[in-house]
């Protein structure tokens, strides 16, 4: 079994660690650790879980978590095929709150910053020019000297802590009481669900995947995700037809049988009530800008 509490490995000759990842696919499970997290996705896109969120990622988004909120980014299914010439990349940062001592972030003058790393505990989304700076920074930050790099990741938290352009993602905090055996059972639900999410999926069968009863599992899943697994599948599908709309040749009814619904009309109910758009207005004001 892999343990999902993640140990983010230290270096003795920096106080954090910068990362670019090109791969397949992003291959993490659902885990957690003791770090925060930056990351910017270059390219890529599928569904995002962070906390008790649930959303669409894509290249070009970027998201800030903090210390042992559960998170995984999951492709999606075009990126898992054989024939697949699809790749995932992303910079991802990663320090601790206290990385420049215990005191640093306690002084007077950096109270903005303190509020930031009570914000990130459920996990941002960063948009906007706020985006566009930090990016640039994570860019270049492998090529400043030791001494620059520290100045420019505190630039990179000012920019954040003084941003209106960061939006919440979970609803609640990190629970004290998860553990890498709840990751363990949740990615393993994450990921039946992502394979199968198209059909219908019995609770008998899904809680059969959690190792647990049928009663537990809902209780569970519940507490952990604050949806009922059902609501959970529907979420999945509509996440999953936003890409396809955004990164096919699909015809909107083709994307609803696609992704499970049985009939294009319901598709395009659950669409609207969800994203508030139906899927035709949303597919041209995301790939064009068209209202």
């Amino acid at each position: 079994m892999r343990m999902r509490h993640v140990k983010i490995s230290d270096n003795a000759e920096q106080s954090f660690q910068l990362t670019r990842e090109v791969v397949p696919h992003f291959y993490n499970p659902l885990h957690f650790h003791d770090k925060l997290e930056l990351t910017y996705m270059v390219q890529g896109y599928g569904t995002a879980f962070i906390g008790d969120y649930i959303g669409q990622f894509k290249a070009g988004d970027m998201f800030f978590m903090g210390s042992r909120l559960a998170h995984d980014f999951k492709n999606a299914p075009e990126f898992f095929k054989a024939d697949s010439i699809l790749k995932a990349e992303a910079i991802v940062l990663h320090f601790d709150e206290a990385f420049l001592g215990d005191s640093f972030f306690k002084i007077p003058e950096m109270k903005e910053v303190q509020q930031l790393f009570k914000d990130v505990r459920t996990g941002l989304k960063i948009e906007g020019e706020s985006k566009a700076q930090v990016k640039a920074i994570l860019e270049h930050l492998n090529q400043s000297s030791p001494v620059k790099q520290i100045t420019d990741i505190l630039s990179l938290l000012d920019i954040l802590a003084h941003s209106t352009e960061v939006s919440n993602l979970s609803a609640s905090l990190p629970s004290n009481t998860f553990n890498y055996s709840d990751a363990e059972k949740l990615d393993r639900v994450l990921c039946y669900a992502m394979d199968h999410y198209k059909e219908k999926i019995p609770l008998e069968k899904i809680a059969e995947v959690a190792h647990m009863t049928t009663s537990a599992f809902c209780r569970y899943f519940k507490l952990r995700t604050k949806r009922s697994f059902s609501e959970f599948i529907l979420e999945l599908r509509i996440q999953n037809a936003s890409s396809l709309l955004l990164n096919s040749d699909y015809t909107v009814e083709q994307v609803a049988l696609e992704c499970g619904f049985e009939s294009s009309s319901y598709f395009y109910r659950v669409f609207k009530k969800v994203k508030k758009e139906t899927p035709s207005s949303y597919q041209k004001r995301m790939r064009y800008g068209k209202k």
